[in-house]
């Protein structure tokens, strides 16, 4: 009696721990800027979830240099004739000291 007393509310925490992981909503990704196989990763990854997508994220850190910032952000929406590079002049703050 004293295992079946032990025993029923482990299986209750083992049952609420894969549940927590099995509700979670697909994550949007912005793949556009990555090469198709590592996309295709990342998207499977965000389909399953948050979670899934940090591990193997964190996983292939050093094969791939992503972190979950880099597969997050949404796209830029600017119109390219919009975006003004930097000034080239790189000497300017020399100049100033002057």
């Amino acid at each position: 009696m004293d295992r079946t007393m032990l025993i029923v509310p482990m299986i209750f925490a083992l049952t609420l721990s894969v549940s927590a992981y099995a509700g979670e909503p697909p994550v949007k990704v912005n793949v556009a800027h990555l090469t198709p196989s590592v996309a295709a990763q990342v998207e499977k990854h965000a389909a399953e979830g948050m979670t899934s997508l940090k591990r193997y994220l964190e996983a292939t850190r050093k094969q791939h240099g992503l972190a979950v910032e880099d597969v997050v952000r949404p796209e830029d929406m600017r119109d390219p004739k919009e975006i003004t590079p930097p000034s080239k002049d790189y000497k300017k703050h020399a100049k100033d000291w002057k």
